[in-house]
């Protein structure tokens, strides 16, 4: 456990390091779509405010330039109550939001791998998750895909828990988690769909695995 918190905490710091820097080291294209359309955001509850009224011809601008992906605001939504506390627009507070995101996400990872194998893979299998060269890159970013793999891990670690233990409660959790990481981005379906299948088809399969442990 220590060692896990160890490497949580090292994969954080490596995301949060430099994170003030313009977002332009992954996808500046999609990153400005979703700064644009926090922006729209944040200027919409600026303008709702009579004491922090944005100008209408800045809220017209950051609409015309809003051309975003249809995934809900999600990120940006968080963003702009980052925003509202910090007073200004920084898009250092999504970017950290994803970073801290994705970490979270190696929890449930390390708990799976630990039902699966035995404490050494499992702390492999989380350094692979924190430290790929890509994935350090690609999870400091302001876009949903960080929020969208923590929720697919967590929807993993919730199925397996399942098919180990077949109860109603169980089953919310995995269903529930499961959908909150399609809402976030579609793309996540097959991903939770096909384990939840999978074991549906062979549900000994968790048994199994923690019986020969």
């Amino acid at each position: 456990w220590v060692a896990m918190a160890v490497l949580l905490i090292a994969g954080l710091w490596l995301r949060l390091y430099r994170i003030s820097e313009p977002p332009f080291d992954f996808h500046g294209q999609r990153q400005l779509w979703d700064a644009t359309r926090a922006r729209v955001l944040y200027y919409k509850a600026l303008a709702s405010d009579p004491l922090r009224a944005v100008s209408p011809a800045k809220l017209a601008i950051a609409q015309a330039n809003d051309a975003a992906p249809t995934e809900p605001p999600i990120l940006e939504t968080l963003a702009v109550q980052g925003y509202e506390i910090a007073g200004k627009e920084d898009l250092a507070i999504p970017r950290a939001l994803s970073a801290i995101f994705y970490v979270a996400g190696g929890i449930f990872l390390f708990l799976l791998a630990l039902r699966l194998f035995t404490a050494g893979p499992a702390l492999v299998a989380l350094a692979v998750y924190l430290f790929l060269p890509f994935a350090v890159q690609a999870t400091r970013t302001f876009q949903p895909d960080p929020l969208m793999v923590a929720l697919v891990t967590a929807s993993l670690y919730c199925t397996y828990r399942y098919y180990e233990k077949p109860v109603g409660a169980r089953l919310l959790w995995a269903m529930v988690v499961a959908a909150l990481a399609v809402v976030v981005k579609v793309v996540a379906f097959p991903f939770v769909a096909i384990p939840f299948l999978a074991l549906a088809l062979d549900p000994e399969i968790a048994l199994a695995r923690r019986e020969k442990k």
